[in-house]
């Protein structure tokens, strides 16, 4: 997938701040005014989960509920072990592991105390 073009934030730089400092006041001023929406975000889909409608039609949107699946996961390394030496499998595993690339970095901004 070809990465969006990203568009720079309109930001008010205030004469102590550098860009980057300014950025993290912006996103952190972002992510309060997100919070109580998402929470009621929440509420909302959790309260169409308990209709137990499948398909609820607005004036403006249509949801759909799908309930979701029980998943399953295999230890494969306890399978493995189960199959053949500890010396074997340390000889094995690097034949089958790759590698992939980094995900992208996590920011977290946090209100800073007394501010």
């Amino acid at each position: 997938m070809a990465a969006l073009p990203l568009q720079a934030p309109t930001v008010l730089i205030k004469s102590h701040q550098s860009l980057p400092q300014a950025l993290v006041d912006r996103l952190g001023k972002l992510n309060a005014e997100l919070a109580p929406l998402i929470n009621e975000q929440e509420a909302i889909k959790a309260l169409l989960r308990e209709s137990g409608l499948e398909v609820i039609e607005g004036d403006l949107f249509r949801a759909t509920i799908t309930p979701g699946k029980p998943g399953s996961k295999t230890d494969w390394q306890a399978l493995a072990t189960s199959v053949c030496s500890e010396a074997r499998l340390a000889k094995l595993i690097p034949a089958f592991t790759s590698t992939t690339a980094a995900p992208a970095a996590r920011i977290a901004v946090k209100a800073k105390q007394g501010v």
